[in-house]
C-alpha cells in the first residue's frame, strides 16, 4: 500500500479511463477531517490562550496528520 494511502478521490475518463486527476492522498483526507474536529473543539481557544496563532495553527495541523497516519496505520494492519 501507499504510505499516504493512495488516492482518496481519483477521477478517470469514463470513455478511455486513463486518469484525468489522481485526487487528493487518502493521508490528507484523513487530516482534513481530523482538523474539522480539533478546531470544532469548544475548548480550543481556553487551550491556546497563551500561544500566537502560527503556533496553534502549526499543533493543530500536526496532531492531524498524525491521528491521520494513526488511521493509515491501522487500516493496514486490519487488511
Amino acid at each position: 500500500m501507499n504510505k499516504d494511502g493512495g488516492c482518496a478521490f481519483p477521477a478517470a475518463d469514463p470513455e478511455t479511463g486513463t486518469w484525468l486527476q489522481p485526487g487528493m492522498s487518502l493521508r490528507d483526507y484523513f487530516a482534513a477531517k481530523a482538523m474539522q474536529g480539533l478546531c470544532s473543539k469548544e475548548n480550543t481557544q481556553e487551550d491556546f490562550k497563551n500561544f500566537d496563532l502560527n503556533t496553534i495553527v502549526s499543533q493543530i495541523a500536526f496532531d492531524s496528520y498524525a491521528m491521520a497516519d494513526a488511521m493509515l496505520k491501522q487500516r493496514e494492519a486490519q487488511s
